[in-house]
Formats: structure tokens, C-alpha cells, sequence
């Protein structure tokens, strides 16, 4: 078992050995960056830093190092099938672990368009899901439109390890069913119509 804690009488030496194995393993090392953590020649697992860059822990988990962040990073997802034009959009991560929860926030501005079946990437590549799994609903969003100060139901899919896809409902037969998003679907997209929610998915 490796050593964790030991109590020290008056007028014993404390080593070089004593304090990596252990001092090293108490202590959150002060890092600047990424390039100051991956300094650390031989992390040891269990050992934690703190990145002054991004305000967030870490932690050697004997493989990677783990993130958990204290606050909400900012991201710039490459979106598909949604054309940004002058339109604002406003995208963040917190990610705990193996944990990650995105937010979203699109408006459409005057030079923006809707496609087909509009897709963002994720910050951190997700793990694989089961076959299938794409009808998964990660989280739920709102899709509002400001000719009418009317919200659509919306939702974030799972469709692969980098993208989540934005989709929303049908309820025109008995029991609402998936439907994708269009130009004119759930309704005709134009200057400032904004799509904004949250969702939070696995991180390989």
C-alpha cells in the first residue's frame, strides 16, 4: 500500500524520499497553463494542480488528467447546416470529470439561415453510444419566435461522438414523434429567432 500520512516525532529527518511520497501526494500544485502541468514529469495518481488559466482542478487519475471546472468556459462550436451570418452566438461548457453540460444560445440575425437537421460540435469528444441511441435526448432547448413571442419545443440529440444534432417534436398525429428542423420548421426562420438551451453528455 503506498504511503498516504505518517506522523513525525521531534528531531526526525524529513527526506527527499518523505516528501514525495509523502507531502507530493497532499498537496494542489499551482499551474499557469497546460504547458506547466504536463511539466510534471511523473504524475502520480491522485495528484491534483491548479490551472490558473482556466480557474479549474485537476486530477491525475493514474491516465489523464481529469478536469473539474469552477466555472463556465467559453467555446466557439463549428455549427452544420445552421449559417451563423451576423447572427450572436454564445456557447460555454462546465465540464466535471467524465462529465460535461454544455449551453447554447443562438440568435439568428439578418444575413442567418436555417438548413436541415442543425448540428453543433461538442468541446470534448463524447463515448460511443449503443446503436440507436441517437433518438437519446441529451437535454431540451427552446426554439423561439420573435414574430410571435411564440416557443417551440426543442432538443439535443445524440447523433455522434463530435455533434449533437437539434431537433424538435411533431405533434400532429396522436402522439407527439421526433421531427427535424427546417427552414420552415416548427416555424420560418428570421432575424432574431434564437435557439437556447443545455444538455450534458459523457466524455470518452
Amino acid at each position: 500500500m503506498a504511503a498516504i500520512f505518517e506522523e513525525f516525532a521531534n528531531g526526525e529527518d524529513f527526506n527527499a524520499s518523505d516528501f514525495n511520497t509523502y507531502s507530493m501526494r497532499q498537496v494542489v500544485i499551482c499551474c499557469d497553463n497546460q504547458t506547466d502541468r504536463d511539466s510534471i514529469a511523473t504524475p502520480q495518481e491522485g495528484m491534483r494542480v491548479y490551472r490558473k488559466d482556466t480557474d479549474a482542478t485537476e486530477i491525475y487519475n493514474g491516465t489523464e488528467w481529469l478536469t473539474f471546472d469552477s466555472k463556465w468556459q467559453s467555446y466557439t462550436p463549428t455549427l452544420t447546416n445552421l449559417t451563423a451570418g451576423n447572427g450572436t452566438l454564445n456557447a460555454k461548457y462546465m465540464r466535471q470529470g467524465k462529465k460535461c453540460t454544455v449551453r447554447f444560445v443562438f440568435t439568428f440575425g439578418t444575413t442567418s439561415s436555417m438548413g436541415t437537421d442543425p448540428t453543433l460540435t461538442l468541446p470534448f469528444t463524447a463515448v460511443a453510444l449503443a446503436a440507436g441511441a441517437n433518438i437519446m435526448q441529451e437535454g431540451v432547448c427552446a426554439l423561439f419566435d420573435s414574430s410571435g413571442s411564440t416557443y417551440f419545443y426543442g432538443y439535443f440529440a445524440a447523433t455522434s461522438t463530435t455533434t449533437r444534432t437539434i431537433r424538435t417534436a411533431n405533434v400532429a398525429g396522436t402522439y407527439p414523434s421526433a421531427a427535424q428542423i427546417t427552414s420552415a420548421v416548427p416555424m420560418t426562420w428570421a432575424n432574431l429567432d434564437q435557439i437556447a438551451g443545455q444538455f450534458t453528455y459523457d466524455v470518452a
